[in-house]
């Protein structure tokens, strides 16, 4: 008795199977081809993307090898990916910089800056080095308003890797262009007690903090007297 029930359960089974496929194959048939499809166009997109991508680093590669480079160095010339250009424009605004062309190196450094699309630390780090790259006149006619609202992106952010940077900076801009001593030592005093900055750069804020407290003692006994 109980192979018949299961005979009839088995055969209700089929028939609901049966009607469940005869009412829903389209669809299921086009989900299938549907993920086929796509599969193929993740795949195929994904060795479209990384030949890009290897043939992109292959014109950096050969860029920077140049005897030349950065002389001539025209980054939208060269059809680069964000990223890809954001690289090139840091090696040519460095290959400037250690040549002592420091004006070439500012205006590749606010390039990178400016790419939008470019990765967040790259851009910050043009930023950075746009300003620090100014020379003391520049500096002066610019203003320290100015110069801080540039680094404001960076010294809110405690996360970037350029923040303590752009905080020794901005004491410099604040004590020798704002004559703010105490908004100076409030960006040393952040480097010197936090753990996770080079040791080299917090000895570094905590000889400039002694300097300005010297000079700052000096300008009251000045006044004194």
């Amino acid at each position: 008795m109980a192979d018949v029930f299961a005979e009839v359960d088995e055969v209700m089974r089929q028939e609901k199977m049966a009607k469940f496929w005869h009412e829903n194959k389209v669809f299921i048939i086009g989900f299938i081809a549907g993920t086929i499809i796509l599969t193929g166009l993740v795949s195929g997109f994904r060795s479209w993307n990384y030949a890009v991508k290897v043939k992109q680093t292959n014109v950096v590669l050969d860029l920077i090898e140049n005897p030349e480079f950065p002389k001539g160095f025209l980054a939208d010339e060269l059809n680069l990916r964000d990223n890809a250009e954001a690289v090139t424009l840091l090696l040519a605004a460095n290959a400037h910089q250690s040549a002592g062309e420091k004006q070439q190196a500012r205006a590749l450094f606010d390039q990178l800056a400016s790419n939008s699309g470019a990765h967040e630390d790259l851009r910050m780090l043009g930023l950075l080095m746009g300003v620090r790259l100014l020379d003391m006149d520049e500096k002066q006619q610019a203003s320290s308003d100015v110069l801080l609202e540039k680094l404001l992106p960076l010294l809110k952010d405690q996360n970037s890797p350029w923040h303590a940077y752009a905080r020794m900076e901005a004491a410099v801009i604040e004590r020798h262009m704002a004559g703010n001593f105490d908004a100076a030592q409030e960006h040393l005093n952040f480097i010197q007690d936090t753990q996770n900055i080079p040791e080299t750069m917090r000895q570094k804020a905590r000889a400039l903090s002694a300097l300005y407290r010297i000079e700052a003692d000096k300008a009251i006994k000045d006044k004194a007297s």
